[in-house]
């Protein structure tokens, strides 16, 4: 079970993020460069998901807002009260948005489709095979979660070497002349703007990474519950 386990992730990261557009590519290629970065397109997709309904709702309310404001010269004091509420109020509906928009981790009903035929085609026909499956699937999760742990505190232990080299040269900073103190603290500022920067898209990244893997898992997760429920339903 457990090669079958692995070829079936193989075979549904090529039906999700690759399809049958890539099957001319080596499999080297498709699944050291291209698959990757297809992985990191999908998540990146996931994670600016609720971003980018935010973002349309915000445009709307503008348009709302700017329109009123012309027609109502009283409306027209209160602009920064009613500019405030066109960010807070889109941010607050993402937020809080009903469990249907995000309990089903961006899996779709081609993706459960195409997961059942792959896990069909390796063999897995029963439900004790099913079983068994779900269970491998369930490590191969925890070990994903293990490596997006290291990411993250691979990254917080960059940030606490990068502030304690940063105040050692900030007190260095400090003893230096005022002419010098001032060029080099600008550059000192513009380093910290930027590492913060790399910091933002490492995190992003990580993140996108975890959903475009909840999607390949919760892919084949879901695909079992229905397999499950179809086997058990032939058996009666």
């Amino acid at each position: 079970m457990f090669r079958k386990t692995q070829k079936i992730i193989e075979e549904t990261e090529v039906e999700i993020l690759g399809g049958d557009l890539e099957a001319s590519v080596p499999r080297i290629i498709r699944k050291y460069v291209f698959l990757p970065t297809k992985c990191l397109k999908l998540g990146i997709g996931e994670f600016f998901r609720p971003a980018s309904v935010c973002f349309f709702i915000s445009v709307f309310l503008s348009v709302i807002a700017l329109i009123s404001m012309n027609q109502f010269q009283a409306l027209s004091e209160l602009s920064v009260f009613i500019y405030s509420l066109v960010i807070i109020i889109p941010a607050l509906l993402s937020i809080f948005s009903v469990p249907s928009t995000y309990v089903n981790y961006g899996v779709t009903d081609q993706h459960i489709d195409a997961t059942i035929n792959v896990i069909e085609r390796n063999g897995v026909k029963s439900e004790a095979e099913i079983e068994m499956l779900t269970d491998n699937i369930e490590k191969v999760n925890n070990r994903i979660d293990s490596r997006i742990k290291f990411y993250k505190l691979t990254v917080g232990a960059v940030w606490a070497v990068y502030l304690f080299f940063f105040n050692i040269q900030f007190r260095v900073l400090l003893g230096l002349g005022d002419s010098k103190l001032q060029v080099n603290l600008t550059q000192e500022i513009l380093d910290f703007g930027a590492f913060v920067l790399m910091t933002i898209i490492a995190l992003s990244s990580i993140v996108s990474y975890k959903k475009a893997c909840d999607v390949l898992i919760k892919s084949i997760e879901f695909s079992c519950s229905e397999l499950k429920l179809r086997y058990s339903n032939d058996a009666k």
